[in-house]
């Protein structure tokens, strides 16, 4: 089994907004997805397990760890990763490192976005 491994150092100059954009509006449009959340820890220091599956996509698995204290250690506070798998074999296609996913995914990117779903929500398309 033959993954590829996706850092933020070999993914941030592959990406830009429009593209970033345009991929979280199609994925708005895609069947909608199954959803399973697992938290464990306390509230200062916890693991979180989000597990998705879209049909014709596939399965996803990401896991990250919020530590409250981190900041004082010079750490972020959010670290993980993701594990993709393949719709029809289940083999493991892809691991990404969260910090490669987040730039992306955080509130430049998910404001237009927003603005889309709300226009395109009126024609139920969101």
């Amino acid at each position: 089994m033959t993954s590829n491994y996706i850092s933020y150092e070999s993914a941030i100059d592959l990406l830009s907004w429009e593209d970033s954009v345009a991929a979280l509006r199609a994925g708005h449009l895609a069947p909608k997805a199954e959803i399973a959340d697992i938290f464990l820890g306390p509230q200062t220091a916890t693991l979180l397990n989000r597990a998705a599956f879209i049909d014709g996509l596939g399965y996803g698995v990401k896991a990250v760890t919020v530590m409250g204290e981190n900041p004082t250690k010079g750490l972020p506070t959010v670290q993980g990763a993701m594990m993709v798998y393949a719709p029809d074999t289940g083999g493991l296609s892809a691991r990404l490192s969260t910090v490669a996913l987040s730039p992306k995914s955080r509130r430049p990117a998910t404001q237009p976005l927003a603005h889309v779903c709300w226009r395109d929500q009126r024609a139920n398309d969101c």
